[in-house]
């Protein structure tokens, strides 16, 4: 199964040659992501989901961090 990935993601970046390449790295990560919000949102987990922001990139204070939070308190409240 890991081979078969492997293998995916470099005729993914071979195929792509000439035009914008695909950085895989990037895809996993927001892969990783997405799954990681998904189940923080089935657990209702206020302190994951600030992790996950500031890992993403998001600093405190700042109006989109405080905007995921209130969206997120709002949909788990």
């Amino acid at each position: 199964m890991a081979e078969e990935n492997d293998i995916r993601d470099v005729r993914r970046e071979e195929e792509s040659r000439g035009r914008r390449p695909v950085d895989t790295k990037a895809r996993k990560q927001a892969a990783k992501l997405r799954a990681d919000l998904r189940n923080v949102l089935r657990a209702r987990d206020e302190r994951a989901f600030l992790t996950i922001l500031r890992e993403a990139g998001l600093r405190d204070g700042t109006p989109e961090f405080a905007a995921a939070l209130k969206l997120f308190r709002k949909e788990t409240g």
